[in-house]
């Protein structure tokens, strides 16, 4: 069986969704403070490239922490050629960001589910032919390339 937390390879949100149906509250926890790990990372680094991108394009860089008394990088010799590459790394992180609020929002509906949920006794059995056809590609030949890791 593969569990939430074991799934290491890009999955997409509907493998996503299917695959915390079988994590515990503790493992969902888990899995929302690593996401919400990551969104932190991801939030300041595009602060950062923003700065950058604003500084390039010669406009005024709001956020002065990036800069130091001079208005210059304090950390790093950046230039013109490094534009298009902050912008590229800009528009990525965005869509990984946005997969990432995409797995919060559905581990938010798995804990809206469960809790609704747990006024109605769970039956057993074997599952029905809608959740086999969501099992998960655990060879991963499904891999998309725009996909994100868990």
């Amino acid at each position: 069986m593969v569990t939430a937390t074991g799934i290491r390879r890009p999955v997409q949100i509907q493998e996503f969704s299917v695959a915390i149906r079988e994590a515990s509250n503790d493992e969902l926890e888990k899995i929302r403070s690593e996401i919400n790990n990551a969104v932190r990372h991801l939030e300041r680094s595009n602060t950062r490239l923003a700065a950058y991108i604003k500084k390039l394009k010669g406009e005024e860089v709001n956020n002065r922490q990036e800069l130091d008394l001079d208005g210059n990088f304090s950390d790093d010799e950046i230039d013109e050629k490094d534009l298009n590459v902050f912008q590229e790394s800009l528009a990525e992180n965005e869509k990984v960001l946005s997969n990432y609020h995409e797995r919060l929002n559905a581990i938010d509906q798995e804990e809206l589910h469960r809790s609704s949920s747990s006024k109605v006794p769970e039956t057993t059995g074997s599952g029905s032919a809608q959740d086999k056809s969501n099992a998960i590609d655990s060879d991963n030949t499904a891999y998309e390339p725009n996909s994100i890791y868990l």
